[in-house]
């Protein structure tokens, strides 16, 4: 939420720029009438003044090509190359700290190391600029806002004050029984073209003839005036007041009434004002005559008449009288009789199409340099809303093209970056000859020589680019602390400029930056074009982590530089504490049903937080119900713990809902101040979930933290809710509800694809890590269900986030669902009624203290291969299962983690070359990150294991498993044993 300082800084730089900018479209028109005099008519001068006031109603940053002070903008050079200074890297050596497009204000000095959390590289501060001045700004900043709010309220009650008079005279007027005068009214309604006539209200308590009502106006007349004028004179001003109602006077009265209280301070407002009330009825003074309604002579004594006899005043523009007070009648008297003066009954259409030039030309505002992007909306209410933003195909080939070499940052040919190849270099410049102003060519053209060593022509390059594009975006990064992240590189960002035509979204255009570089203020700097953008794609700083955030969506910036929220970056695995969140801050949380009691409702269930055991070196346990009071036992008996002394165990249970009434689909620990996942805040920690109400968190090297949050994904049944289970083999079937639900496919494995004709496509592939499962429901008309695949580990997952329907026809299933699982490790599969998961967290759950500190001497963990391919277990690390493989050759290309598991890529028998290589496969029951160094021990017994052969290897987490592949040029037959060394990250 914006603090009140900064809403009053927004405030007082909007009404500067709208007071300045009115002050001059309001000088301009005063020169204007003045030159232009008697030359022109009474309308022509109203028209003029319409622009002034709708000047005052239009923002000040409403920008327009055509617009005088559009045209003023001007950008600000973010990039200075006398202060720039390149320290020299080693692009291979040293990838994450590139110098790229934005280092070059982003300079690192000798003396600088990198920035790590909760440190600063920016510079210290000019001490004649501290804090004391900008709270004394702020301090003046409030006062001038009491005042304007002061005399906004005052100004406000004066309205409605008249406003009320007003109306109070309205409602005691009588509806006028004189048939002659409601004839005369409706006479003149039809001279003055009007579709029809207003009511006639007959009134005792003024003296001062009025129009007024914008929707449903009436003429008020005083029984005085009807019988002090003569019928003709009593004509004309019914005339008067009725040309009032034809020209909408009362309409733009009231935005009249508004702007002059919400400008009540501004010099050009009530000059404004004073004019457009001398402009009115010079206009309807103008009507009576051109239209000769009456002759400017008998107008004249009119006017003189009904003056003699007005006392009262008519509170304009709220209603629109005959002749006033603070408008002496002498002045309309001597221009009615001035023949050389022009008099027309309408604002003739050269005249129009100046003022209309002029509002064009006036009326649109300057671009505010800087300011924060907007959420918008590209919905509107037929469709897709169209956008002006539009290019040509030659421009969009060539932004095509550019985004193309912007990517091939990313790609290397002989451990050289494509990008910074010299063709490179030489195609940017062949694109920016062709088009020389084009800043995004400019932009990667300046990035291509930040990186190799020219910092001069970059920073020439960049500030054109900032200068050129229409906006800019700004993405600052900063540390916990608050201050800058500087130095940082962020790999690659893509922004979406999206084009809308005859209401159809074109998305497709989007410009790739790469290798980014913060600056001393943790800003990127991105020349984008001026439309509604969307973020394509995203990096992570490298070697950092960013706090996750709401996702803007559509957004567009209404000045130069429109700023990106800012973002929290921190090294992962760092435990940091420079930094506090809350639930509300975090993107986890917010929409999620929580508690700090332990006690929560959710779906119809009721979730009640039971013991909480912290393990310790000894195998035993403390155990507390969460909020530190100890309690004598665990309700359900606690596992047997074999390596507490370099293993924090913490086991937090839940005392209900009953387990036939949920399942939880995720679970997650997090760090209470951080709001940091376990895996994120710390290496080696992680979560198991035993079942649905009993979860295991652990940590090597480190202890965990002392206070955390319950994160599940919880789907919640009623009592009485089917739950079926369905064997894993072809042919199984059950029936529930009025549904038979058939499998009559389930292999090792899974095909590329499905045919409606041939059935499946190519052999089954990946046949030891995947399967492949066909399932068919028949019967009831659209009933909805949730299968879960539930593994002989305990591990279950649902295999379709939006549910299978059945249908009354027969059907072959429509090809088959992929489980990332091998086929044996399969129990069966759980049928329940479909229902969307629920987010539910119990925070600030605070562990039982471990009495001694951690071990970070963590074991060797050891495979005894005895040169044959085997499988086994370990369970050093538990409750994390350690599964270890051995294979003859190279059976692995590559590994892929899904969302519900792993699966690893075969590779054909024939290229496995079998005498020469061995794999080792080990998959983790969790998904826990540290780093693994695979030493094979080989026959030899004086070699060394970290030494034998050539080594590839890869890994990948997926559900809740982690999988590594080490293979190594050496034959399985001649290695005794694997031993894996874990470390932190």
């Amino acid at each position: 939420m914006s603090n009140p300082t900064a809403m009053t800084a927004d405030w007082a730089r909007w009404m500067f720029h709208a007071g300045w900018q009115t002050a001059v479209v309001a000088g301009v028109a005063f020169l204007l009438l003045r030159l232009t005099g008697r030359r022109f008519s009474s309308h022509w001068r109203y028209a003029v003044l319409l622009v002034v006031l709708l000047k005052f109603a239009a923002p000040p940053f409403l920008t327009m090509p055509v617009g005088l002070f559009s045209q003023s903008t001007t950008s600000r050079i973010l990039f200075e190359p006398e202060v720039v200074r390149i320290v020299p890297l080693d692009v291979e050596d040293s990838p994450a700290a590139f110098s790229t497009v934005n280092s070059v204000s982003a300079t690192v000095s000798e003396t600088t190391t990198a920035a790590e959390p909760g440190q600063t590289v920016s510079r210290a501060p000019d001490e004649s600029t501290g804090n004391d001045v900008t709270s004394t700004t702020s301090h003046w900043m409030l006062l001038f806002a009491a005042v304007y709010l002061s005399g906004l309220l005052l100004a406000t009650g004066r309205i409605i004050r008249q406003f009320v008079m007003l109306q109070r005279i309205v409602n005691a007027s009588s509806i006028s029984g004189r048939g002659a005068l409601s004839d005369e009214v409706a006479a003149l309604a039809r001279t003055l073209g009007m579709r029809s006539a207003p009511r006639v209200l007959i009134t005792h308590d003024t003296d001062a003839p009025f129009a007024t009502g914008v929707f449903r106006p009436v003429v008020v007349v005083p029984d005085c005036v009807i019988d002090g004028l003569q019928q003709d004179q009593l004509r004309t001003v019914i005339a008067h007041e009725l040309v009032h109602i034809r020209r909408r006077d009362l309409m733009i009265g009231w935005l009249e009434v508004v702007l002059s209280a919400i400008w009540w301070f501004h010099p050009a407002m009530w000059w404004l004002r004073q004019s457009l009330r001398q402009a009115r009825e010079e206009c309807c003074d103008d009507v009576l005559v051109a239209r000769n309604i009456t002759a400017p002579e008998r107008y004249c004594e009119t006017l003189i008449v009904a003056a003699s006899r007005q006392l009262s005043d008519v509170p304009e523009p709220v209603a629109m009288g005959f002749s006033s007070g603070e408008h002496p009648a002498a002045r309309r008297i001597r221009r009615l009789m001035d023949t050389t003066r022009l008099r027309s009954d309408r604002l003739r259409k050269p005249a129009l199409a100046v003022v209309v030039l002029m509002a064009l030309i006036l009326l649109p505002g300057m671009q505010p340099e800087k300011g924060p992007v907007t959420k918008t909306n590209l919905e509107g209410i037929f469709g897709w809303r169209n956008l002006p933003f539009q290019i040509d195909a030659e421009e969009e080939a060539t932004v095509t093209e550019l985004a193309r070499i912007a990517q091939e940052i990313q790609s290397t040919r002989n451990n050289v970056r494509v990008f910074d190849e010299a063709d490179t270099r030489e195609r940017l410049e062949e694109i920016s000859k062709e088009r020389p102003e084009f800043f995004y060519a400019q932009q990667l053209l300046g990035t291509w020589h930040s990186r190799n060593g020219d910092p001069d022509e970059a920073a020439r390059l960049l500030n054109a680019a900032l200068k050129n594009a229409p906006v800019v975006l700004t993405q600052r990064f900063v540390f916990g602390d608050g201050n800058p992240a500087a130095g940082i590189e962020i790999p690659y960002i893509s922004i979406e400029c999206n084009r809308v035509q005859n209401r159809s979204l074109d998305p497709s255009l989007k410009l790739t930056f790469a290798g980014l570089v913060t600056d001393d203020n943790g800003e990127i700097h991105l020349p984008v074009y001026n439309t509604v953008y969307r973020l394509a794609s995203y990096s992570s700083p490298t070697d950092y982590r960013v706090t996750a955030s709401d996702t803007l969506g559509w957004f567009e910036s209404k000045s130069h530089v429109g700023v990106l929220p800012e973002m929290m970056v921190w090294k992962p695995y760092s435990r940091p504490r420079d930094f506090t969140r809350t639930a509300a801050q975090t993107k986890l949380l917010k929409d999620a049903t929580g508690s700090t009691t332990g006690q929560l409702d959710s779906g119809g269930n009721h979730y009640s937080l039971g013991s909480v055991a912290r393990g310790q070196a000894d195998g035993k346990f403390t155990i507390e119900d969460g909020s530190g009071k100890t309690l004598p036992a665990s309700v359900r008996p606690l596992p047997e713990i074999t390596n507490g002394p370099f293993m924090d165990h913490a086991v937090i249970d839940l005392a209900s809902p009953k387990p036939e009434t949920f399942l939880v689909g995720s679970v997650q620990v997090l760090d209470s101040q951080t709001k940091l996942p376990l895996g994120q805040f710390q290496s080696g920690a992680g979560v198991q979930q035993v079942d649905s109400r009993r979860f295991h968190a652990f940590s090597l090297w480190n202890p965990l933290p002392d206070t955390v949050d319950l994160v599940l994904g919880v789907y919640n049944y009623a009592n009485n809710n089917f739950r079926a289970d369905l064997l894993a083999h072809a042919g199984a079937e059950v029936r529930l509800d009025g549904v038979t639900i058939t499998i009559p496919h389930l292999i090792a494995g899974y095909h590329n694809g499905w045919s409606s004709k041939a059935g499946f496509i190519g052999e089954p592939q990946e046949v030891t890590t995947t399967s492949e499962v066909q399932l068919v429901f028949v019967g009831k008309s659209q009933a909805r269900f949730s299968v879960w695949v539930v593994l002989k580990d305990g591990q279950r997952w649902d295999l379709k986030g939006g549910g299978w329907f059945s249908t009354l026809v027969n059907s072959n299933g429509g090809g088959g669902t992929r489980i990332d699982a091998p086929l044996e490790e399969i129990d069966h599969f759980e049928l329940r009624p479909y229902v969307t998961p629920d987010s539910i967290y119990f925070e600030s759950i605070r562990l039982p203290i471990r009495h001694e500190p951690l071990d970070e001497n963590v074991p060797v963990v050891h495979f005894p291969v005895n040169r044959v391919a085997r499988e086994y277990v370990s369970d050093v690390l538990s409750p994390m299962q350690m599964h270890f493989r051995s294979e003859f050759g190279q059976a692995y290309s590559g590994i892929g983690g899904g969302q519900h598991g792993v699966s690893l890529m075969e590779k054909d028998k024939k290229q496995r070359e079998p005498d020469d290589y061995a794999t080792i496969v080990w998959t983790l029951n969790a998904t826990v990150d540290f780093n693994v160094d695979a030493g094979f021990v080989v026959v030899a017994a004086d070699t060394d294991p970290r030494d034998i052969g050539r080594r590839s290897s890869f890994s990948a987490q997926g559900g809740a498993k982690t999988v590594g592949v080490d293979i190594r040029k050496v034959p399985l037959q001649s290695v005794e044993e694997v031993q894996l060394r874990l470390s932190p990250k």
